[in-house]
This record gives structure tokens, sequence and C-alpha cells, in this order.
């Protein structure tokens, strides 16, 4: 259902996503900041695009969810996005409010489409909080994924394009919710030496022993920065077209940190000649792999790697 439409491109950047100690996934789903018109395929930057690990992440993709035609009907930018893949049914957010019908959804929705309608999941500005009473404003939506907390049980985590100053949180936090209630929140912030806010996120839940569970968070960010990773003490500059990597325990504390995928500066071979962003991403089924796997060598040299920034 979310499966759609013509081949497209990219993905090149998400063999790198996952720490290599761990596993690697079968195929990946991302979408960027901007459009591609290089290549006669072509795809907008509303469009979900997914590659696979079976043709070593090569070109062409395809697309794999676009809330465009046949879903919204309109351009709308992705801002954030999901899957599930029991269900096969695609979770996302827009850019920008739009009208469809008699049905206004805005860019703090988080949407669902199963193949035959667009639905309201939540919206962010409605969730209730432990003081009481909603979050009333427009924070936006800009990332978002579903995974399984050691305390919290199966939630929403999701980050917004604002600050949400009720909570405490920055734009570069996390928001846990069950869609109705806001559960937590984590600090994600405190890796990074200023509020980079979040564009695309996943986390990954790791129980590494009997009494020891960690979460890797998968992540792009809005802005420049440099990240700190514990151990050995170090700060990591990136960009806002990286992949970041943290690693956390149930306590909120930073254990690692690292980035795995540099957007431009491994071009030609498996990166972009320029700053391209990423606006959301979503990791297909893992295969295990050994602690030693590397995943940095899986033939990306062929992809397209020419985009033009949005103006």
């Amino acid at each position: 259902m979310c499966r759609g439409l013509t081949g497209a491109l990219l993905g090149v950047f998400l063999v790198l996503v996952v720490s290599a100690a761990f596993a690697q996934p079968v195929w990946v789903v991302v979408s960027t900041e901007v459009d591609e018109d290089f290549d006669p395929a072509g795809f907008q930057d509303r469009q979900a695009l997914r590659l696979d690990v079976a043709t070593g992440y090569t070109w062409p993709g395809s697309i794999f969810f676009d809330p465009g035609p046949g879903v919204l009907g309109l351009e709308t930018g992705l801002d954030a996005f999901h899957y599930d893949l029991l269900k096969d049914v695609c979770f996302f957010s827009t850019e920008v409010d739009v009208a469809v019908d008699d049905l206004i959804f805005e860019d703090e929705d988080l949407l669902m489409w199963d193949g035959v309608a667009v639905t309201e999941v939540f919206d962010v500005k409605n969730l209730q909080t432990a003081a009481g009473g909603p979050l009333t404003l427009d924070y936006g939506l800009d990332a978002i994924t579903y995974f399984e907390h050691a305390e919290l049980g199966d939630v929403w985590a999701f980050s917004t394009e604002v600050d949400i100053q009720p909570l405490g949180v920055t734009a570069g936090d996390v928001v846990f919710t069950d869609g109705t209630n806001v559960l937590g929140t984590w600090n994600v912030q405190q890796a990074f030496d200023h509020e980079v806010g979040l564009d695309a996120l996943h986390i990954l839940t790791r129980e590494e022993g009997p009494d020891r569970i960690t979460y890797e968070f998968i992540l792009s960010t809005e802005v420049d920065g440099s990240v700190f990773n514990p151990d050995p003490q170090q700060w990591i500059p990136f960009k806002n077209e990286d992949i970041l990597m943290l690693v956390f325990d149930l306590g909120n504390n930073l254990l690692e940190a690292d980035v795995p995928w540099r957007g431009t500066d491994s071009y030609p071979d498996q990166g972009f000649d320029h700053d391209v962003g990423l606006d959301a991403l979503y990791l297909g089924p893992e295969i295990p792999e050994p602690a030693t796997m590397l995943l940095t060598g899986l033939g990306l040299s062929a992809l397209v790697l020419r985009f033009r920034r949005r103006r």
C-alpha cells in the first residue's frame, strides 16, 4: 500500500546508519529536503524512497511512499515518516497545513495512510500533559518513530520544529506519547554543543544482557554542530546532511556518539557533492551481523549523487 509509483533514487547514506556492532537493515527508506531533477526519473522532496541491501543500495531505488498524487493530492513536503511493516501502513507529517475536501491536516498532525484513506493519528497540540490540559500550541512535527521502551512499552517518539516550553524540551529533544498523553521526554540535546533540532529519527532498542538495555538513536539534525562522544572524550563535528548515531542507557545517560556517514565528505564514492539535507528515515528489518562487520563496503559508488538545493 505504501509502496508506490515509479523508480527514483537516493538512500546511499543510510547504509551506514546502523552501528556495525549490531546489524544492517534489509532495506531503508529516506526523504530529502530537496527535489532531484538531474536524472529523468527524478523525485520530489515529499517522496520517501526505498533502497535494498540485495542491490547493494545501488541506483535506481524506488518510490516507497508519495503523499502527493493519490493520497493528499498536492505538494506537501514530508517532515516525518514511519512504516508499520505488519499492517503495511505509512505514518507521516507534512511541512505545511493542507486542505483536502472538507478536512484540514496541519503540520503538527501525525497522519496515517492505509492505501485507501488518510486519517489523523494524533495532533501534537492536543496531547495531554501531566500538569493537566493539552499542549495547545502548534509546535510542528519534524521526526517520528515507534519503538519499545523498557518502562513505557510501545510508544511514539517524536521531535518538533520548535521548543516546547511547557515540557522544558528543545527541538533537539524527543517526546514520548501513546497518542493521547505525553508519557515522558528524552534529553537528546545534552549530546550537542548547541541546539541543533532533529530532522529525522529512528530508535533501536538493544538488549545487551539480562539487565542491560540501551537505545540507539539514529538521526539527522537541522543545523551543523558538534556531538560529544564520552569515551574517548571528544567533540566530533558534523553537518546537517550527516547521519549521527547516539547510544543511551535507560537512565538517559549518553554512552556513545558517532558520525557514521558524512553526506558530502565521501563524494563521489558514497556521498553527495553538496548539502542535500535529510527529512525522514526508516530502517527495514535487520540482518544480524558479526560485531566486526563493517557497513562501508557495499558498492555504493554507482548511485547518482548530485542534487540541487531547493530555492
